[in-house]
């Protein structure tokens, strides 16, 4: 079904490559995220380049990087809400395994990271507060 919706879209053609890619590179046992990521980096550039149609994919890939950033961080915080595609990249590389490819952060994916970040952070910090008020409620209520 994603398939079907990707391929409704402008960057068709760069799917149908990253699927061939992937798959000639299952039927050769070899690693397809070395072997695709020309095909992998033109699509991901086609999907930025159509962001109103493949905005839903954008997001939910900009929401699951902003979770594994915000599991990692410290330092690096204020560059990350800054969308700093080199720190973004730099620290999402330090949860690939060793061997993995290291993974490309194109300007308007740290955009979207970045902001995505920030609304994940903002709700924990309600989150957090919803806590505390009910620990002073309960407090408030024990005095009584």
């Amino acid at each position: 079904m994603l398939c079907t919706y990707i391929k409704g879209g402008e960057c068709k053609d760069a799917f149908i490559k990253l699927e061939r890619c992937w798959n000639e590179a299952m039927k050769n046992n070899e690693d397809e995220t070395s072997k695709c990521k020309e095909a992998r980096l033109m699509f991901k550039a086609c999907m930025n380049d159509n962001p109103v149609y493949y905005e839903p994919i954008l997001a939910f890939e900009a929401r699951e990087r902003a979770k594994m950033l915000s599991e990692l961080l410290n330092a690096e915080k204020e560059a990350i809400l800054a969308g700093d595609a080199a720190v973004i990249a730099r620290t999402l590389n330090v949860l690939q395994k060793d061997d993995a490819e290291p993974i490309t952060v194109l300007p308007a994916e740290a955009a979207a990271t970045g902001k995505a970040f920030s609304e994940l952070e903002a709700g924990k910090k309600k989150e957090k507060e919803a806590e505390g008020a009910k620990g002073n409620e309960s407090d408030h209520q024990n005095q009584n």
